[in-house]
């Protein structure tokens, strides 16, 4: 069985090394990492500097990052931190770095832009931002939801919304907006499992540049703390992105996510009650000690299941006498 399963994974990363896999970095990559829409995404231009030609960068962006993590050894736990830009001119200028002297993208590892991981790219922070104004609500049920796979509760009816995205900023600055609506109870316990993760990245505005203040002179503050749990009876103190990536890439459900994910994709349906043990015995082998958790990796593990060797029913039907 390991021969049979080295030669699965050599034909494996021939697939993946293949150029027709980024069919599967646009479909996979596009719909759960929200590539696709940033195109789309509305910014309001009287208050942001979003073209066109940066919102497409900025998707594009998000596609090739996680492709870097698709056909290399990386592993999946240095995505949030990773410090690897894809830019064209248009994207670099907007970044602040160094331009580059060709047409199309060029691979940057540049240190001084304050940002780093697929938290700190423009694509992100634009599509998980409103029009006119970030929202670290927005922000932190997209981690919660897409990166641990945790859906946040749905608000209880007849509670006033936080604020209309279609209304002008507030007076006040985000935080003080939210610690204002988490006032009614009902609010905060919901607000407390997801707010945390946006409020780390108010250094970064509607459109994903780096902020110190925001426009009324108020100093942005990126410390936050996580709720009480099993884990962290006190909470979980952090600031920052970079602390926020630290928190986020250390929870055990941002690996167990990932696997969710390409499994249900893979097989083109969600995951059943009856998935779960191949699907738990797969992050057990990705996650062995001494092996590297690479997306190459956690793939091979994930097809040589028998949700995916076996249709429904057929692994059943050949244990019948």
């Amino acid at each position: 069985y390991s021969s049979a399963a080295s030669d699965v994974y050599k034909r494996q990363g021939r697939l993946l090394d293949d150029p027709k896999s980024e069919r599967f970095v646009t479909q996979f990559a596009g719909q759960w990492l929200g590539a696709r829409q940033v195109v789309s995404h509305a910014v309001v231009p009287e208050l942001y500097d979003w073209t066109p030609l940066v919102a497409r960068a900025a998707g594009d962006e998000m596609l090739r990052y996680f492709s870097e993590f698709l056909r290399s050894d990386r592993s999946w736990f240095e995505f949030l931190e990773a410090d690897v830009n894809y830019v064209e001119q248009a994207l670099a200028r907007f970044y602040g770095m160094p331009t580059p002297g060709v047409k199309g993208p060029v691979r940057l590892e540049f240190t001084d832009d304050r940002r780093a991981g697929f938290f700190g790219l423009a694509g992100f922070l634009a599509l998980s931002s409103f029009d006119r104004r970030t929202s670290p609500s927005l922000r932190g049920r997209w981690i919660l939801s897409n990166l641990l796979c945790a859906e946040p509760p749905e608000p209880p009816p007849n509670v006033p919304k936080l604020e209309d995205e279609s209304e002008a900023p507030s007076p006040l600055n985000v935080r003080q907006t939210l610690e204002r609506h988490r006032q009614n109870p009902e609010c905060a316990s919901c607000h407390a499992l997801f707010d945390p993760y946006g409020l780390a990245l108010e250094e970064y505005d509607a459109i994903g540049q780096y902020r110190s203040v925001y426009t009324d002179g108020t100093p942005v503050d990126a410390s936050t703390v996580l709720p009480a749990s099993e884990a962290h009876p006190e909470g979980l103190a952090f600031t920052g992105l970079d602390g926020l990536s630290r928190v986020v890439a250390s929870d055990p459900r941002f690996g167990e996510c990932l696997a969710e994910k390409l499994f249900s994709y893979g097989l083109g349906r969600l995951v059943s009650a009856s998935d779960e043990p191949y699907l738990q015995q797969a992050q057990q082998e990705w996650r062995a000690a001494g092996q590297l958790p690479s997306i190459r990796r956690l793939v091979h593990t994930l097809v040589l299941t028998e949700p995916f060797r076996f249709r429904r029913g057929e692994g059943e039907e050949r244990t019948q006498p």
